[in-house]
């Protein structure tokens, strides 16, 4: 949040007043546009964004009228702009802030287009757009530097640390949460305190440190307690979230209530969607299904008024978990499939990193909509989601960036190896940094793991060490290790255990009776919940569908009696909340 100040339009409209006194017309004007401003800073600086827009509108209409020496409609843009922001009318305030940062660079308001591209990165982080967010942030802070203007580090640190909580890099969050607010320590900024450690504490409580989570929450709360802020159900927000993931699940559904009626009577639309959704989370987790799906539609109707098809998405999974979970499979399939089209629509229009998240948001939905279909033995459909799916996602997250391999392979690039006789595996570590690949053929083996770096500028994909290639009974039962993290949830999934679960598969010989009974063992042996069969309406072939806690499977038996052994994603629990 950045402070709002009025001093340097003071000084401007003094000035103006010297300049036009012997110009009784532009003197009038000044003075007009003066007590229209006042009126709506005013506003503004109560909460009242509505009301706000008339005069700051008609005052920098005047302002625009007036020589250029005492034209300052730039400030009635960046306010103007600040405006429309809090009320979710994010097109109209980027229109602002663009013509409030030519109109000051023009005229050297340096602190005014500061200001503004900092909101610009404000409306962009809003719109879930966090890649060019991230770059105004940058561009914010180039400004600051050269401008001598450190006093606002603490909110672009801020800004960046807010985008890489919306990308899940949460070390990196606390970094940034952690030097801003050094900064606003430093300049006694106690509202910008306020909104950095409620931040900071969901980066904490992110990663696990719930103890340090509650600390910097309730510091949090304290401060807008003693302020009066009126952002004190944001805080509220953030100690209930925290409360639920402690599994104090009371204490988080009346903080999140609390928050509801501040925000309510706040008008702010958009956090009161947003603690909808997580109101129907922590009733999902106490199993209140109807409560759930009440705040659930509430969130979805409120995010559909504001025009966010992205939060829409969240809401309709949501709502697929929780018909999941009342094993209603044919409704859970539905929301499920309205969801993915809404996730498809913005995929196909998203560039870089957003590109990656929403298909990798997109592709777990997939995987619930694969097990809702399978509840309800739709076996042809369960399969063919799968099949179409994994062939997508490993064409667009890694396709032809993916090195060559060599050795005793093809020479292919990696989406060749999708063969008959070829077995393609790959583990998403707890990032989107993190991949690891291991690709098995008829001829033998290679793994090798793959951090995906350069993602904003078309995921490139460099691999580190390929191990050779061996006969397959030279390596059955072989342990193979990748520098992916195992899930943080559920039983511990590693490497290990995917190559032992292939090795196993393929040492019963195809067509055997025992065939089904041995797999299916097999799957409860490491992960404690079996699916049933798929038929593959391709080569009659039966196959399984595993769900483990944390992980979705897909195994084929091809006629070479090799698996394709898809994408190992970790899942998602309900409920998933939006950014």
């Amino acid at each position: 949040m950045i402070r709002l100040r009025m001093m340097p339009i003071r000084a401007y409209a003094a000035g103006l007043l010297l300049l036009c006194s012997s110009f009784p017309a532009w003197a009038q004007s000044a003075d007009e546009a003066e007590a229209l401003f006042r009126e709506g800073y005013e506003l503004l600086s109560a909460g009242g964004y509505a009301q706000a827009l008339e005069p700051l509108g008609r005052a920098k209409a005047i302002y625009e009228k007036l020589p250029p020496s005492g034209d300052i409609s730039a400030y009635m843009a960046l306010y103007l702009g600040i405006c429309h922001y809090q009320l979710a009318e994010y097109d109209k305030a980027l229109a602002e802030l663009r013509e409030a940062v030519t109109r000051s660079d023009a005229r050297g308001f340096q602190d005014v287009a500061l200001s503004s591209v900092l909101y610009m990165g404000n409306v962009l982080f809003a719109r879930n757009e966090y890649g060019l967010a991230r770059d105004l942030y940058n561009d914010a802070f180039e400004r600051a530097g050269e401008a001598g203007m450190t006093g606002y580090y603490a909110s672009i640190y801020k800004g960046l640390a807010d985008v890489y909580i919306a990308w899940g890099k949460y070390e990196d969050a606390a970094v940034s949460y952690r030097a801003a607010l050094a900064e606003a320590l430093s300049a006694g900024d106690a509202n910008t305190e306020l909104f950095i450690r409620d931040g900071l504490a969901r980066a904490l409580f992110s990663m696990g440190s719930l103890d340090e989570a509650l600390e910097e929450a309730e510091k949090a709360h304290s401060i807008a307690l003693a302020s009066d802020s009126p952002y004190l159900y944001t805080v509220l927000d953030t100690l209930g979230i925290i409360h639920m993931y402690a599994g104090r699940n009371l204490d988080a559904e009346n903080a999140f209530l609390k928050a509801l009626n501040l925000a309510a009577a706040a008008g702010n639309a958009a956090e009161e969607a947003r603690l909808y959704v997580h109101l129907g989370g922590v009733r999902h987790i106490r199993k209140d299904w109807d409560g759930a799906v009440q705040a659930y539609e509430q969130a979805l109707s409120l995010f559909a008024d504001l025009d966010r098809p992205d939060d829409e998405s969240v809401c309709l999974t949501n709502l697929g978990g929780t018909a999941y979970a009342r094993e209603d499979f044919a409704a859970a399939a539905d929301y499920f499939s309205r969801s993915l089209e809404l996730k498809e629509n913005l995929r196909l229009t998203a560039e870089g990193f957003d590109r990656v998240r929403y298909q990798t948001a997109q592709y777990h939905v997939y995987q619930y909509l694969v097990l809702a279909n399978a509840r309800q033995e739709k076996w042809a459909e369960a399969f063919g989601i799968m099949e179409t799916v994994n062939g997508r996602y490993l064409r667009e997250r890694l396709g032809e960036k993916v090195p060559v391999l060599s050795g005793g392979g093809t020479g292919r690039a990696f989406p060749a190896f999708l063969g008959d006789d070829t077995a393609v595996m790959a583990f998403a570590g707890t990032s989107l940094e993190d991949y690891a690949v291991i690709v098995v053929t008829s001829k033998g083996y290679s793994g090798f793991t793959a951090p995906v770096s350069g993602v904003a500028s078309g995921l490139s994909v460099h691999a580190g060490s390929f191990t050779s290639f061996e006969p397959l009974a030279a390596v059955r039962g072989l342990v193979v290790t990748a520098a992916a993290p195992a899930a943080a949830e559920g039983p511990a999934f590693s490497f290990y255990d995917a190559v032992r679960l292939y090795w196993t598969s393929l040492s019963v010989p195809a067509g055997n009776p025992a065939e089904a009974e041995a797999r299916a063992a097999m799957s409860r042996e490491f992960y404690g919940h079996f699916i049933g069969p798929v038929r593959n309406s391709i080569d009659g072939k039966k196959s399984l569908l595993l769900y483990p806690t944390g992980t979705c499977l897909s195994f084929r038996l091809k006629p070479s009696q090799a698996a394709a052994v898809h994408i190992l994603s970790r899942i998602s629990r309900f409920p998933i909340f939006p950014t």
